[in-house]
């Protein structure tokens, strides 16, 4: 073979391998593509799914919040409800008292006048 001849054939081969090479790194470049648009359907699919499902989670934790602040709601009406007539009843028994007691004092003082106990300790 001839230093033509090897050149030649040299050329030919680093032609062919530049050809092979463009080709593989566009089948490369295009699998690529293909996988990256696969990953971003499927990020896309499973970012609608969760939230579709942090949102459901959400409103499920709301409905259970309003409900719980309902019972709540209903239990402090009640101990107000409670606490008021507790009030009353201890305000009731408080106005007895001084009444027993106002009464007391006079019956204590009408029976000091009586017996003449007043005039002497004076």
């Amino acid at each position: 073979m001839t230093d033509e001849e090897l050149r030649k054939l040299l050329e030919v081969t680093a032609a062919e391998t530049r050809q092979e090479f463009r080709t593989e790194a566009a089948e490369t470049q295009q699998h690529f593509d293909v996988t990256a648009a696969e990953t971003q359907r499927h990020f896309d699919v499973t970012t609608t799914e969760m939230r579709q499902h942090f949102d459901g989670a959400a409103a499920e934790m709301r409905r259970h919040f309003d409900v719980t602040a309902e019972r709540l709601e209903k239990r402090f009406d009640a101990l107000a409800e409670s606490l008021q007539h507790l009030d009353e009843t201890i305000t009731r028994s408080m106005a007895a008292i001084r009444a027993e007691m106002r009464q007391g004092f006079t019956e204590t003082q009408a029976m000091i006048k009586s017996s003449g106990i007043e005039s002497t300790s004076r």
